[in-house]
């Protein structure tokens, strides 16, 4: 099983994401920006990155560098994605919708990530 890392700086969605799919897919946090370093990941590992305000772009460039394009970026402010998506060609997912509503399309680009191996 590969790894997937999760940048969330307010925890709340990792903590989701433990709950929800932890029986499928192994959840790290990464908090320190200073770990992010591409040496330090496998080649099948992935990120799921939660992006909250634009000052995140510092870290997403480090956390890019990691997981090249095996990211998924994450926002609750879709405004937020457009800004990334001028520089990144990326994908977003619009997590401010009712769970139940974001939950299926979040399996299944996770399940299209681990399927890319």
């Amino acid at each position: 099983m590969s790894n997937i890392y999760v940048y969330d700086k307010d925890k709340y969605f990792f903590l989701y994401l433990k709950k929800k799919l932890s029986h499928k897919y192994n959840f790290i946090r990464l908090e320190d920006v200073s770990l992010m370093i591409s040496q330090n990941y496998k080649k099948d590992d992935m990120g799921i990155f939660i992006v909250n305000n634009v000052n995140d772009v510092v870290a997403f460039f480090r956390f890019r560098e990691c997981f090249n394009e095996r990211v998924l970026l994450c926002t609750e402010k879709p405004i937020i994605c457009e800004k990334y998506k001028k520089t990144f060609s990326i994908s977003f997912l619009d997590i401010s919708k009712p769970k139940k509503k974001f939950y299926p399309n979040l399996n299944d680009r996770i399940e299209f990530f681990q399927g890319t191996l």
